[in-house]
């Protein structure tokens, strides 16, 4: 009688334990899915971007800026202010005093860290062509906010980097 029980039970021995080490990285995968929903996309800054074709900057920009319009750009400059508020946007310096760009953040990026003021960046995104009535959004009420931006576009960011 032993001799046909110990066959099943290695058996049964076995298929839990292979059992077990299945679980193993599912019970890691729900966590780390639990974890992600938890933290809140924030920009942050990270390695510098590299230099080079397809990098406009807010000179060349505002040169022809209804060439730019409703394209994909890749723009670098240096970051005047970031809404404390919402962290939802950030302006880029302007060539003429008082006109900055303003960026905002999607769906890709939750909010802008605080920590690229005074920074230069690569920001990533659709210039958008924004119709008269929409033009200047930005909340001035928000204490210390002396922004102001590019009238009539703004750029719909997805990414954005340290520019070194």
């Amino acid at each position: 009688m032993l001799t046909r029980t110990l066959p099943t039970t290695f058996a049964l021995l076995f298929a839990l334990a292979c059992a077990e080490k299945e679980a193993a990285p599912t019970e890691a995968k729900t966590e780390a899915k639990n974890e992600e929903k938890t933290e809140e996309k924030v920009a942050e800054p990270v390695a510098p971007a590299a230099a080079g074709q397809g990098v406009l900057t807010m000179a060349e920009l505002t040169k022809d800026l209804d060439a730019h319009a409703g394209k994909q750009i890749r723009l670098q400059g240096l970051v005047s202010h970031v809404c404390r508020r919402s962290g939802k946007k950030l302006f880029i310096v302007g060539v003429e005093q008082g006109q900055n760009l303003k960026v905002v953040a999607t769906d890709a990026i939750a909010k802008f860290d605080v920590a690229f003021e005074g920074t230069n960046v690569v920001v990533e995104g659709k210039l958008v062509k924004l119709p008269a009535a929409d033009d200047d959004d930005h909340d001035e009420a928000e204490e210390g906010c002396t922004a102001k931006q590019l009238a009539g576009f703004v750029l719909e960011c997805v990414k954005v980097e340290s520019a070194g």
